[in-house]
């Protein structure tokens, strides 16, 4: 089976001169990917030789952020793609990553920061 996600982050811009008080979309969202990419690997461990390829995939397509070099990114998205072998539950690689977005909602100093997870 297949499975499309989009992933859309909300920091805090500010002029680059004070990041520290910004919260970096981008940056968030690159934490979140490498933990996909964790997934993806661990998805691959699973294999059934009745299908080429005999396991399943996981890989980010599309990222899109920031405004200017000058500006901490204030908003990030990203698609991502999970190719699955029967009784495997995608949905788990949404969940397995919540941990990481609850996280951030405790780091980011702004409210208004979040991230969003949607199927495409």
């Amino acid at each position: 089976g297949r499975l499309a996600v989009r992933c859309r982050v909300e920091g805090h811009a500010c002029h680059s001169a004070y990041a520290p008080e910004g919260v970096n979309a981008i940056s968030y969202a690159a934490r979140l990917i490498s933990r996909l990419d964790a997934l993806g690997e661990s998805l691959a461990q699973q294999q059934d030789s009745r299908f080429s390829p005999p396991s399943g995939t996981l890989q980010v397509g599309t990222i899109h952020g920031g405004a200017a070099l000058n500006i901490v990114p204030q908003s990030c998205w990203f698609d991502f793609e999970i190719r699955y072998l029967p009784g495997t539950r995608p949905q788990a690689v949404t969940w397995a990553i919540m941990p990481a977005s609850s996280c951030f909602r405790r780091c980011a100093r702004w409210r208004s920061a979040a991230i969003f997870i949607s199927r495409r």
